[in-house]
């Protein structure tokens, strides 16, 4: 997996957390630093809420788990895999509707920085967004 999280203690420096982020890179890997020391890695913490709003809808009779694993594999896992849930929201969300939804503070910040999004139009998203899961669903076809 291309994912390292980075989550330095109270006593690491910031020159540290630096050189591991540049040494991940370095590596071909994605890091990420965690700003606060929590149970459980993100990516894992996600998974596990996932996965219990999975078993909530098979158990409460709304789907079943091969129809919930077709929901994820064939729809938001397929997104998912270009990018997060934030930048789902901004694609069902344009950020001049943020505010209707109610969406502020750090979360609504965070829009105004992703590196995704940042300096593109909504037009200029839509497009590298489409191109992507074609281009996706054209690499699945042949590993099928």
């Amino acid at each position: 997996m291309p994912l390292v999280e980075i989550v330095p203690g109270e006593a690491t420096s910031p020159e540290t957390v630096e050189r591991t982020r540049a040494l991940m890179e370095g590596l071909g890997k994605t890091p990420i630093v965690v700003r606060k020391e929590v149970a459980g890695y993100l990516g894992n913490r996600i998974q596990g809420a996932v996965l219990q709003a999975a078993r909530d809808i098979v158990e409460s009779g709304i789907a079943s788990v091969e129809e919930v694993d077709l929901a994820v594999s064939t729809g938001i896992g397929l997104r998912w895999a270009l990018y997060g849930p934030f930048a789902v929201t901004y694609f069902n969300t344009p950020s001049h509707l943020i505010d209707r939804y109610g969406l502020s503070g750090l979360v609504a910040e965070g829009f105004q920085e992703h590196s995704l999004m940042k300096g593109k139009t909504f037009d200029e998203m839509v497009r590298w967004r489409d191109g992507k899961l074609i281009d996706m669903l054209r690499v699945l076809e042949r590993i099928d």
